[in-house]
């Protein structure tokens, strides 16, 4: 069944890259119902045969109740259902929490956490409604906090990979949040020579996600059969496709797409 999703889906989810800011509610059946329905909208498909697609589709009410229950059930398996941006920034192969526990530098235990600055705090005549950027703290202060990329009234969320690499520390992945385009990239970050950095590339195609790829239930990355290696899944551009496979060996790339 998920094969068949992916291949009936495709159609109109690449097609469909622009969201509605009206869907800040949390997430439930009539939540999930109305990103399935919005993606329909012939304002939102390039030509006539893709509209004709989109009504076939979805007049097939088994495949509808299908990707319901898909998403339904992955949300259920201990994720986050406060979603109020759902679904563009979620990843339902995902276990997506806002603190997480594990050793990340190889010394020891520590608590990570995601914390808000106001951007305007420091303006007497400021209401606090305005911007907030993010960032990764530790509770223990042995690592220093990095900015997570997010759009400033969605918090992003923070995912425990384990030890991808196999060097005993584990590292942390987050999907950037924003409001338009269904496109999304996943970054990984590893404290590595004493600073964090990105295990693998952001800027590499198979990081860069599509909507249907992250509805899916699939994880992004898995630590690989032999140890140094990792498992990355995607989806590539382009009609028809399927998901892909890829063995990667860590970069540790300085971070240099944040500005602080």
């Amino acid at each position: 069944m998920r094969d068949i999703v992916y291949f009936l889906l495709t159609f109109f989810v690449l097609s469909c890259t622009s969201n509605k800011s009206d869907r800040a509610v949390s997430v439930n059946d009539s939540v999930i119902n109305k990103s399935i329905k919005d993606c329909t909208g012939q304002e939102a498909l390039g030509n006539k045969r893709q509209m004709d697609v989109v009504g076939m589709v979805f007049k097939d009410s088994t495949l509808r109740d299908a990707l319901h229950k898909l998403i339904k059930e992955n949300l259920q398996k201990g994720r986050i259902n406060d979603r109020t941006y759902y679904p563009e920034s979620i990843v339902l192969g995902h276990l997506e929490e806002d603190t997480i526990v594990g050793n990340f530098d190889g010394i020891g235990i520590d608590t990570l956490y995601v914390d808000r600055e106001d951007c305007c705090k420091e303006f007497p005549s400021c209401n606090h409604e305005g911007p907030n950027i993010y960032y990764l703290v530790s509770k223990s202060e042995r690592l220093p906090k990095i900015r997570l990329l997010a759009k400033y009234d969605m918090p992003p969320r923070i995912v425990n990979e384990g030890d991808l690499d196999g060097d005993g520390k584990m590292e942390v992945g987050y999907m950037y949040t924003w409001d338009i385009s269904q496109w999304r990239t996943y970054r990984i970050l590893t404290f590595h020579k004493k600073e964090w950095r990105y295990l693998i590339d952001p800027q590499k195609e198979y990081m860069s996600t599509s909507r249907i790829f992250r509805l899916s239930g699939y994880e992004i990355a898995e630590r690989g059969k032999k140890k140094g290696t990792i498992l990355v899944h995607y989806l590539p551009e382009g009609l028809n496709q399927s998901v892909h496979d890829k063995i990667i060996i860590p970069s540790y790339v300085k971070i240099d797409d944040i500005e602080e």
